[in-house]
């Protein structure tokens, strides 16, 4: 096994919303969705790649239900940061589009150290733990919160390019205010109100408590 420091990264987290209880009740599609999201991130992790001609500047993984981002602070800049929300984004949109599913979980920065070894590779490190408790417990069950010094920073960093008015357009493009802090916005008009109403049946099926 190859042990290789990242140093400090952007990492988003991302698991399926109460994964335990809805496993029981269909299974294949929980894995079905899972596979999905992997395959959206891998998808977009390349690509991103590949555009920006520097190997592995976006990692992806999935651990359990999990699936986890990693975009290196070292040499990234705000457009790849905001491409880091809009990977999040994606994959939140079509897991809730196809599957009736919802991620939920945080984007924060810290240490990372990666594993890699025939089976694949895997993260560690306090990056990790904050990505996964962003505002907790505030953070509502379906979103994925957005760490605040991340977006003071992107705010700093395109005021610096554009005008107070399209920095702001551009933010609330992808992502929503909600008690002063920011999530990533992936319930827009592409998303019925009857995609919203069956997965929230969907959810309720298992909750006998009613519970938000």
């Amino acid at each position: 096994m190859e042990e290789t420091s990242l140093g400090r990264c952007y990492v988003a987290f991302m698991d399926l919303v109460a994964f335990k209880d809805i496993v029981e009740l269909d299974r294949e599609t929980i894995m079905s969705g899972i596979s999905m999201a992997l395959e959206q991130a891998e998808n977009r992790t390349s690509f991103l790649n590949r555009s920006l001609g520097r190997k592995d500047v976006f990692r992806h993984q999935l651990t359990g239900d999990a699936v986890v981002l990693v975009l290196r602070t070292e040499g990234s800049d705000v457009s790849e940061i905001m491409e880091l929300i809009e990977t999040v984004r994606t994959v939140q949109k079509c897991l809730l589009m196809k599957f009736g599913l919802l991620f939920r979980g945080g984007i924060a920065v810290g240490d990372l150290t990666e594993f890699t070894s025939e089976g694949g590779r895997s993260f560690t490190g306090n990056g990790m733990s904050r990505a996964s408790r962003v505002l907790d417990p505030e953070n509502p069950s379906f979103l994925v919160a957005i760490d605040d010094s991340i977006m003071s920073d992107v705010k700093d960093g395109m005021m610096r390019i554009y005008p107070q008015s399209v920095v702001e357009r551009i933010l609330s493009s992808k992502t929503v205010r909600i008690d002063g802090h920011s999530y990533v916005r992936y319930l827009d008009e592409d998303v019925s109100s009857e995609t919203v109403a069956k997965c929230v049946l969907f959810y309720r099926s298992y909750n006998p408590y009613n519970e938000p």
